[in-house]
């Protein structure tokens, strides 16, 4: 009988030793793992952060941390919504939106191939990230939370910003120029035809503008369409859209304006331009032409009514309004 209790007291023991040297060298591998993971993604050249399930920073690499100017053990293991860092926030955000998908969904989670959050650094610059993200496995092939990888695109949102800058505005005068005015004299009829809304277009340009330029030299032509620009930006309401459709020729869109309120702003614009003094030219006037944007238009037929009524403030004598 004593021999048997022995025999499984001995039993036990070898049963422990056995488990505790599993456990250990379980440890040392997932300790190798985990070493491994931290080399292979300090070696890749974009910032990378992997948000476990629970909404807590499991890892980053060397590049994470030269960007946000951080150290890796201040925000390790700590719940996202505890990261009290500029920038850093709102990107955890962002890409907590499709954490909570796999959180609810898991495989089936259908994720962004990527988003773009814009920030602003301590330095008060603003910076642009794409943000990549894709599902983060463990060593048992669970889902275990998101790997995002960081790919600062702000010099290449700068080069489509100018560029969409140049499509729709005049270099000079820095007003919306003659394509971009198509588009929304098109857009505007649309809604005059689908909402019933009243709405004017307006036309104006600048009375003896060919003679400024014989006298003063296109230089001063130039200050003067800049100047005139600014004016009648600053007399006008945000939501009127104003364009420089020529070279001394201006378009205005009064959305939602009946058109007394219409023939108001013209006279407005009209009566603060005659009363400022030009830098070297003196006086300049305008004539403009005025008309209501009907439901039955087109743009060829409205174009030429408010044409017409410009020509008309012209033949009359200029530095006048005519509605047409």
């Amino acid at each position: 009988m004593l021999l048997i209790v022995i025999l499984l007291i001995l039993i036990i023991l070898f049963e422990l030793i056995i488990i505790l040297s599993l456990k250990k060298k379980n440890t040392a591998l997932i300790k190798t793992s985990i070493n491994k993971e931290n080399f292979l993604l300090n070696l890749i050249p974009k910032p990378i952060i992997i948000i476990s399930t629970n909404q807590k920073i499991k890892t980053l690499n060397s590049n994470f941390e030269k960007t946000f100017n951080i150290k890796k053990d201040e925000i390790v293991n700590k719940h996202f919504y505890n990261i009290k860092i500029d920038g850093l926030n709102k990107i955890l955000k962002e890409i907590n939106r499709d954490l909570e998908k796999v959180k609810k969904i898991g495989l089936s989670a259908s994720l962004k191939d990527s988003s773009t959050v814009t920030i602003r650094n301590e330095n008060f610059k603003t910076k642009t990230y794409k943000i990549d993200k894709s599902l983060y496995f463990d060593e048992f092939g669970n889902i275990d939370g998101l790997i995002c990888i960081l790919d600062d695109i702000t010099e290449q949102e700068k080069e489509i910003n100018e560029l969409m800058k140049k499509a729709i505005y005049d270099e000079l005068t820095q007003i919306y120029n003659r394509r971009y005015f198509q588009s929304v004299l098109k857009n505007e009829l649309e809604k005059v035809k689908r909402y019933n809304i009243d709405s004017c277009l307006l036309f104006f340009d600048i009375d003896f503008f060919k003679k400024i330029n014989d006298t003063y030299g296109h230089d001063i032509g130039d200050l003067v369409l800049k100047y005139l620009s600014s004016l009648v930006k600053n007399s006008i309401r945000t939501t009127d859209q104003f364009f420089r459709i020529g070279g001394e020729e201006f378009a205005i869109i009064l959305t939602n304006t009946t058109l007394k309120d219409a023939t108001q702003v013209a006279e407005k614009i009209r009566i603060i331009t005659e009363n400022y003094t030009f830098e070297k030219v003196g006086k300049v006037t305008i004539s403009i032409g005025i008309t209501k944007i009907k439901n039955t238009d087109t743009e060829e037929s409205l174009y030429k009514r408010a044409d017409e009524a410009l020509y008309q403030s012209k033949k009359s004598g200029r530095n006048k309004v005519t509605v047409k």
